[in-house]
């Protein structure tokens, strides 16, 4: 059973790739145009076995040039696919409604997830983990209104599917809307859900937020985002290593645990973190988020899925 704590960490998205083909194409044309020289130094020769190794030459270089537009073909398919695999998650929004609670969600299609069960299975996991928060806050009296989530962000990366949650609820009879930010992670080549501890060794992270400058608060207000710096950096590195490695949702007795932590990909190769303040006198808010290159902690990376 997972640790409870106070802390969230959330977000995500996509790393980008692309490709070159110019090399292939020049040595293509270079190609033809030595094939064109031997040809015409072929046609000037007069005996027969000149004749006969100009002839073998060209078909040798005929096969190079098939060969050539065959690694480029090969090439291309292979970029294609990899930027569809980097960027295209395509989907359609499905909708819980009941009372005054409106939560939107994304469906994915089958373009994106060709295998049926795992499909369905994904499809699944995304639903559930996007309306848990109901119970968590007691939100199933009809006096608890006008709550309204939706998915801030979808994206993939390595086949871990990340959405990223947002939106404001109403809890007991507070006049003031809580903000409520969390994630859901999928590995959509299982259809399964995936935590930051099943890919990232935490301790590294945890260290970066502890003792370095090499994340980013990402709060408009200055004045906030270094109280938020500040009030994150009072903890040791084992106390958020332990905040960390308690990430994401989990199942327990056939229930779907809404857990304190969240983790997920951001856009461009990084992570970020998202703590939940509970303690209102800190005045920073509902929650932090702060911004880590995965590149600095990449060399820690597990076996992923």
């Amino acid at each position: 059973m997972k640790k409870s704590i106070t802390v969230t960490i959330v977000s995500l998205m996509l790393l980008s790739v692309s490709g070159c083909t110019d090399t292939a194409e020049t040595a293509l044309n270079n190609d033809q145009m030595q094939i064109r020289s031997e040809a015409e130094e072929t046609t000037e020769g007069s005996t027969e076995g000149s004749s006969e190794e100009t002839a073998e030459e060209s078909t040798e270089k005929e096969n190079k040039k098939d060969s050539d537009k065959e690694d480029k073909k090969d090439k291309e398919d292979k970029e294609d696919k990899e930027k569809k695999t980097a960027s295209d998650v395509k989907y359609d929004l499905g909708k819980y409604k009941d009372k005054g609670i409106s939560v939107k969600y994304p469906i994915i299609s089958e373009e994106t997830i060709e295998d049926e069960k795992i499909r369905n299975r994904t499809n699944t996991l995304i639903e559930d983990d996007a309306t848990v928060f109901i119970d968590k806050f007691g939100l199933n009296s009809e006096d608890n209104t006008d709550t309204d989530i939706v998915p801030i962000s979808i994206c993939e990366s390595d086949n871990i599917l990340s959405v990223v949650y947002e939106g404001d609820c109403y809890i007991g009879d507070s006049k003031e809307p809580k903000k409520i930010r969390f994630a859901s992670n999928i590995d959509m080549n299982r259809g399964t859900r995936c935590s930051l501890a099943d890919l990232y060794e935490t301790e590294k992270i945890a260290e970066i937020l502890a003792d370095t400058d090499d994340f980013e608060v990402l709060c408009d207000d200055e004045k906030i985002a270094k109280e938020m710096k500040r009030y994150i950096q009072s903890y040791s590195a084992n106390r958020l290593d332990d905040f960390l490695y308690a990430a994401d949702f989990y199942t327990e007795n056939k229930k779907t645990i809404y857990p304190d932590t969240f983790s997920s990909y951001a856009k461009d190769g990084y992570i970020d973190i998202t703590f939940i303040f509970d303690d209102p006198e800190l005045k920073l808010g509902d929650y932090g988020v702060f911004r880590i290159k995965i590149s600095d902690i990449e060399t820690d990376t597990k076996n992923k899925k």
